[in-house]
């Protein structure tokens, strides 16, 4: 096994920090180094410090994001806080700012590069070490550095993993034809998160007035286990609060990249308007359907006061 040499790995920014608070730096880092080397694994649990030297600020320092938004904006902006709380959208005022300050921190984080933290995490992951990572930061420097975010294995990977069954054992076929279709059940479920209500609206538009008038029958609910979407053993890095590579619709769900052009458009303050919901809107519009309402764009991250979307009811 590798020796990991925490020293060489610490962020010079945060070593600073141990060294005022703790007064004992070189103890207190022999003492991680050894704990770190002597377990089987380990869980990682970061924030906005990590990223600090990469040159995104955290949030509550002197010099943090939630002062700088109270020195930038100080007639819309009481708290920084308020910036990241979903009660902002009943503002329009408030959502100007969100969508501007959004679009320049896409921006600035675009340009960060990882940092000695997240080449210590990924060097952790390399040696076997790492459970998981469970960051708050939406800047994906996890994800940059190689770290698996996705909660769910890519096609290939899941196919090659049913041949590999079938070749170890001709008596799981059953066993992998199951497999076959929850894996369906799981691409049909991604598709429908993501475009429900549109295809729904789509659904009706050339229908069969003959068809229409027919009674429907209620078709039985298949309920989707949870298993079938998360992958426990897959995940290295989990982005508890989303991140800043993608925008998503607020009717429709439908995701697209946080591209250049997009952030530019949020430096303007006014969301930009879902393609897929002006699509269907234009398409209702010529075959004579009423008007129904169409989503805006905004960055695929949670808010204080927003359920997570791959949060789990009880």
């Amino acid at each position: 096994m590798k020796t990991l040499n925490l020293h060489t790995f610490v962020d010079s920014t945060a070593s600073h920090r141990i060294h005022k608070s703790v007064g004992n730096e070189p103890d207190l880092l022999q003492e991680v180094q050894r704990a770190v080397q002597a377990c089987q694994r380990c869980i990682i649990i970061t924030g906005a410090g990590i990223s600090v030297s990469s040159g995104i600020p955290d949030f509550r320092s002197p010099d943090g994001l939630f002062r700088q938004l109270k020195q930038k904006y100080p007639s819309a902006v009481t708290n920084g806080k308020d910036l990241f709380d979903a009660t902002l959208f009943s503002d329009p005022a408030m959502i100007s700012v969100f969508y501007n300050f959004m679009g320049e921190l896409r921006n600035l984080v675009s340009q960060a590069n990882c940092t000695p933290t997240h080449r210590f995490i990924k060097e952790l992951e390399e040696n076997g070490k790492l459970l998981r990572c469970y960051t708050q930061n939406i800047d994906s420097l996890e994800k940059r550095i190689g770290l698996e975010t996705s909660f769910q294995r890519p096609a290939v990977a899941t196919a090659e993993a049913e041949t590999a069954a079938v070749k170890a054992n001709d008596g799981a076929l059953d066993v992998v034809a199951e497999c076959s279709s929850q894996i369906s059940e799981t691409s049909s479920s991604i598709d429908t998160e993501h475009g429900v209500a549109a295809d729904a609206q789509l659904d009706g538009l050339n229908a069969d007035p003959a068809a229409q008038s027919q009674p429907r029958v209620k078709k039985p609910v298949t309920r989707r286990r949870r298993q079938t979407t998360l992958d426990k053993t897959f995940t290295r890095a989990v982005q508890l609060h989303g991140d800043l590579d993608n925008v998503v619709c607020t009717i429709c769900h439908t995701r697209y990249p946080f591209t250049k052009q997009l952030a530019l458009e949020f430096c303007e303050g006014a969301p930009p308007p879902c393609p897929r919901c002006k699509e269907i809107e234009v398409i209702r519009d010529l075959v004579g359907k009423r008007s129904v309402a169409s989503g805006v764009l905004r960055p695929d991250i949670v808010l204080y006061n927003e359920a997570h979307p791959q949060s789990v009811s009880t």
